[in-house]
């Protein structure tokens, strides 16, 4: 008899865990990591330059702390892709999958988002994106402002995935009494 089935079995078989739990004990565990990664990476990269562009059309001024909010986006993004993520994972996994998974989604979304701005000024040079009072004229200009938005992107997401993994971690403590 394989051993691990049979380990895997008394685990299921186990009465004191709840039916569901017993399930996800013998059933493989399966998700789509690229795909699913970059389906949210590519909502969050198009909904933020959405949301860009139409501070763009919508102000005449620069509004360079209004463009801060598009970080929220990305947050509740994060929020959902990583607590699915979470649902398919182990307990002492999820910390270090979590952190791949949500660095995947944010390079995703900087990518997308600088592709779009990249759009919007080769064909709509008024619409391009502002970054700290610079607005791309020439294309040394275009590729400063790009870069600054994609780490800043970058940057925030790392960091939003961070605290959202410190709240999806629980209190799970895998060397809890090994003395």
């Amino acid at each position: 008899m394989n051993n691990n089935k049979s380990i895997a079995y008394n685990k299921a078989a186990n009465p004191d865990k709840k039916e569901m739990d017993k399930v996800k004990e013998v059933l493989p565990r399966s998700f789509n990591f690229y795909w699913r990664g970059a389906v949210w990476g590519v909502l969050a990269g198009s909904l933020m330059a959405l949301f860009l562009t139409f501070l763009q059309v919508v102000s005449s001024e620069n509004v360079m702390t209004a463009g801060f909010l598009k970080h929220i986006i990305l947050a509740v993004i994060l929020g959902f892709a990583l607590n699915n993520y979470k649902k398919y994972l182990f307990k002492d996994t999820i910390f270090k999958n979590g952190i791949l998974y949500g660095g995947y989604i944010t390079l995703l979304s900087a990518v997308v988002i600088t592709l779009v701005n990249m759009a919007t000024f080769y064909y709509v040079d008024q619409f391009s994106v502002e970054k700290f009072g610079v607005k791309a004229e020439d294309t040394a200009d275009f590729f400063s402002v790009s870069g600054a938005v994609f780490f800043e992107v970058f940057v925030f997401g790392m960091i939003i995935t961070f605290i959202i993994l410190q709240y999806l971690k629980g209190t799970y403590k895998p060397n809890e009494g090994l003395q």
